[in-house]
């Protein structure tokens, strides 16, 4: 565990995977969807001078909204298909229980604020349809780093083909300055998922606090016992940091706190050794 550090953030840059180095989508795939199997396919985020998906202690690129290509789906018979994007250990279900039978997902965007949901559209699915459940799920995480298509075939005799599929990302890049102060207050207070999530041994976690306030910060396992507290002080306004040393404690779900006036949040991270 450390002392938290300033940080600066830059909000609201609107990212389509289109940066050297990294991914816009993944095309002339090919890939078997076998029955009663999952078939996975990957795409790496590295902007310029990454190469692991963390851009170093200074700096950081906090997701803010997430959405999803698949151009296309061969497949007879979509009502089979379970289809879900992984990242930073979050499983999100893009398709699930669709109502209506039918063939093929071509042009289809996956779009938090689209009117439709997947499950009340008609295939062959083409436009922007609501996810199964909300891509928000990964606000907060670092889009540095793999996402990862999931499609899962429940048939057992009809078999399918992935052809292509992409992400695009919003996110707001997060500068840390050691022993500085923020160039950029908070509006509000704010605690961001910790990056990396699942981690090994060790991982960072950012907030925000709008004024001078007395902050705690504390980490607890799955039966709700105290095993870290990384803050506990008068912190100035700004963005700081804390970092978390997991090289004592077993691997599994933690939670934690971030309790600042009134304002008290908690979020979830996994240590998988």
């Amino acid at each position: 565990m450390t002392a938290s550090k300033s940080i600066l953030i830059i909000p609201a840059i609107l990212f389509t995977v289109a940066l050297a180095g990294a991914q816009p989508a993944r095309m002339g795939l090919n890939k078997v969807i076998g029955p009663g199997r999952t078939t996975f396919d990957t795409l790496g985020f590295y902007p310029p001078g990454e190469s692991s998906g963390s851009p170093g202690p200074s700096m950081a690129r906090i997701v803010t909204q997430v959405t999803v290509n698949v151009d296309s789906i061969d497949f007879p018979m979509d009502e089979a298909l379970e289809i879900c994007l992984i990242h930073e250990g979050i499983v999100d279900t893009l398709v699930n229980g669709l109502m209506k039978s039918g063939s093929d997902f071509t042009g289809t965007v996956f779009n938090d604020t689209a009117s439709t949901s997947i499950a009340l559209g008609t295939p062959p699915f083409t436009g922007t349809f609501a996810p199964a459940r909300p891509l928000s799920r990964f606000a907060g995480t670092n889009a540095s780093g793999l996402w990862i298509l999931g499609i899962t075939n429940h048939s057992v005799d009809k078999m399918g083909i992935l052809e292509e599929w992409g992400v695009g990302i919003g996110f707001s890049i997060v500068f840390t300055s050691v022993g500085g102060t923020s160039a950029e207050l908070p509006g509000t207070y704010q605690l961001i998922q910790n990056f990396p999530n699942p981690f090994n041994p060790s991982t960072t976690i950012r907030y925000g606090i709008p004024g001078r306030s007395h902050v705690t910060l504390t980490v607890f396992n799955a039966l709700g016992e105290k095993v870290a507290t990384l803050a506990d002080g008068e912190e100035e306004a700004g963005y700081h940091q804390a970092r978390l040393d997991g090289g004592s404690l077993a691997s599994g779900v933690y939670f934690y706190t971030l309790k600042a006036g009134t304002y008290s949040e908690t979020k979830r991270l996994i240590l998988l050794k």
